[in-house]
């Protein structure tokens, strides 16, 4: 039988030491955006902003699909600002907008279902249906040219808000 040296199993474990330590994930960081108390305060009255607020910024949000349809979407967070997705995102979940001051984008685009609604119709007004469901929002900003909604009638990103603020 071949003995092993002690150079050889220290040179193993090292091995199978800084293989398996290269298989953990690294520990993700936010940077915080800091507000002083008496803007936090004056945010608060308003707005429903989680403390410390999120830095968008700080997280690489590149996403390779090769060979499926995502290919043409393109990275458009180079141009993400922190405050303009701070505003988006209060936006977003913002009731006093709607035309009822009761319904948000986020009442049918629920994040925990990737930001569509899990029924078949939405809710809209008073409890009537909408036409069909929410569509989920991934990427929409780098959607590019593509058209919007099932029957591709917006052309535009923006023309697809203004469709859907429109049948609510």
């Amino acid at each position: 039988m071949h003995r092993k040296s002690p150079l050889q199993f220290s040179l193993l474990a090292l091995f199978l030491g800084l293989t398996l330590s290269s298989c953990l994930r690294d520990k993700e960081e936010l940077t915080q955006i800091s507000y002083t108390e008496d803007e936090m305060a004056v945010l608060a009255q308003s707005l429903n902003l989680p403390n410390p607020v999120y830095n968008y910024l700080s997280n690489d949000f590149t996403i390779d699909f090769p060979g499926r349809p995502f290919d043409n979407f393109t990275n458009s967070f180079d141009d993400v600002h922190n405050h303009q997705a701070t505003l988006g995102r209060v936006l977003f979940y913002e009731n006093k907008i709607s035309e009822n001051n009761a319904v948000a984008c986020g009442s049918c685009h629920h994040q925990d279902h990737a930001f569509a609604d899990p029924v078949a119709k939405s809710e809209g007004f008073n409890g009537d249906l909408t036409l069909r469901n929410s569509l989920s929002l991934g990427n929409v900003s780098g959607y590019g040219s593509h058209r919007f909604f099932w029957d591709e009638r917006a052309h535009s990103v923006q023309e697809q808000t203004q469709m859907t603020m429109q049948d609510h």
